[in-house]
């Protein structure tokens, strides 16, 4: 019996991962989905997949970028190890559980509950997938001293000095801001890049 030589000139298609939330639902938490290109031929593909397997009450017609709502279109848009949110109308929602908390009177470390895990990533590397911190008593009392050790988890080039909410860009100042399992932009200015 002969051995047959394994053929090296066959490209195989790369498969993507990719994390999707759902739009405009509260605690709607990453689904990750790997696109095969040799199951999932096209975007309508990825979009009946994705109404699979996050169920929502109505089909997935859109698929957005978290940060500002840019509709992707195209198959060859979704990027592999990046955050999506998939949408039942073809106009973004947003996040609308993300409250303006400005006027609330600050909290104290030992007042917040167990653990909070949330996600961040650097402004203006907007598709790269976030680093994860817990938030707990062990985190620093002090924003700014918070934000220095987000700064090096991130491997900023320059020190932080905010946090935004990526649909609207509202700043964060304090720590009952930061909600758990969502996403937020850390930045070296004052004001978000996009």
């Amino acid at each position: 019996m002969r051995n047959q030589p394994l053929r090296e000139d066959i490209e195989l298609p790369q498969g993507k991962v990719i994390h999707v939330s759902l739009d405009g639902v509260k605690d709607s938490k990453p689904h990750k989905l790997l696109i095969n290109p040799l199951v999932i031929k096209t975007f309508n593909g990825v979009l009946e997949e994705l109404t699979r397997i996050l169920r929502p009450p109505n089909a997935i017609r859109a698929i957005f970028t978290p940060e500002h709502g840019t509709r992707l279109t195209l198959y060859d848009q979704l990027q592999d190890d990046h955050i999506y949110i998939a949408g039942m109308a073809e106009k973004f929602r947003g996040q609308e559980y993300h409250q303006r908390l400005r006027d609330l009177p600050p909290i104290e470390m030992e007042d917040l509950p167990q653990g909070r895990i949330v996600y961040f990533y650097l402004d203006g590397d907007k598709y790269a997938r976030p680093i994860r911190y817990l938030i707990n008593h062990r985190t620093p009392k002090e924003f700014v001293e918070f934000l220095d050790e987000v700064g090096k988890k991130l491997k900023s080039p320059a020190p932080l000095r905010a946090v935004f909410t990526p649909e609207s860009g509202t700043r964060v100042t304090m720590f009952q801001q930061l909600l758990d399992d969502h996403v937020y932009i850390a930045g070296s200015t004052d004001k978000m890049k996009g």
